[in-house]
């Protein structure tokens, strides 16, 4: 059997966060451990969590978003396994037996090699697959079965352990495109990632942070996919289409949807994930 670490990134949403921790409990199959980092501006996650689950792991989080959020939690991860569902999320009844059943049937060495991505019900209803990036970095290709999956659905996931002592989430990531970014270089490190449709959660977007996280997701779907083309992939030329392409196509659809504060806004994005850019490449430079 799998020992589950839950780890659990939040901001500034103890309701949604108490029906996700009420859904783990009610497991046919008990998590290990339950991890809480909290991103919150206020104490109302922490106050919730010391009254009604005194048993979760409570950590403040660094504050610089989700990627951050998730490497912080890890320090406090001693499972063999690792999920880190959204916080404004359930996870279905047997999410843990179904993934546990999974794992459970292969090989060692297998098993520290396999990520099992589940799906998610948006509010119940529809189905969200994992899927591939277009050229311009779009999640919109699906998936024949028959196909190696290079994505996953994140918040339902579960990681070996071991995945985490070569990767970690990128930090410059605030919000937008992490799942892209950590399972395409995952996938490069020879992880394999399977598809178990039977394991899903339930997601219920809660409108909380949504105007935090909005300025920087058009810069980071620039930053993972010109760094998954030119890095990732060894493909320079590649992302440097790619980066001028999607550039000039976002700068026209925005002018011609919002006009000329559209087209400030896109240069604003562009400059953003520009940034992004320059200090990954000062990070790789660093390292040699």
């Amino acid at each position: 059997m799998i020992q589950l670490s839950v780890c659990m990134c939040t901001r500034n949403r103890p309701d949604y966060l108490r029906r996700l921790l009420e859904s783990i409990q009610a497991q046919t199959i008990p998590a290990m451990e339950l991890i809480v980092s909290d991103d919150s501006t206020d104490t109302r996650t922490k106050e919730m969590l010391q009254q009604h689950f005194p048993d979760v792991v409570y950590t403040e989080g660094p504050r610089r978003g989700v990627g951050a959020n998730r490497n912080h939690a890890l320090q406090f991860a001693s499972g063999t396994h690792l999920l880190f569902p959204d916080d404004d999320s359930e996870l279905c009844s047997d999410f843990i037996e179904l993934a546990n059943t999974l794992l459970g049937n292969l090989e060692p060495a297998a098993r520290d090699k396999t990520i099992v991505s589940g799906i998610v019900y948006e509010h119940g209803v529809d189905q969200i697959y994992p899927k591939d990036q277009s050229f311009l970095g779009y999640q919109t290709i699906s998936y024949d079965r028959s196909e190696r999956l290079n994505t996953f659905v994140l918040g339902s996931t579960i990681f070996p352990m071991e995945v985490f002592d070569k990767l970690r989430f990128d930090e410059q990531l605030v919000y937008g495109y992490e799942e892209v970014d950590f399972s395409s270089r995952a996938a490069r490190n020879g992880y394999n990632i399977v598809l178990n449709d039977h394991v899903y959660m339930n997601h219920y977007s809660s409108p909380a942070n949504r105007d935090y996280y909005k300025p920087v997701i058009e810069a980071s779907r620039f930053y993972v996919t010109f760094k998954r083309y030119a890095y990732t992939d060894k493909q320079l030329l590649k992302g440097y289409a790619f980066y001028m392409l999607a550039s000039v196509h976002m700068m026209l659809s925005d002018l011609k949807n919002k006009g000329i504060h559209g087209l400030k806004d896109a240069l604003r994005t562009v400059k953003l994930s520009q940034t992004y850019i320059r200090n990954y490449r000062n990070s790789r430079a660093a390292e040699l």
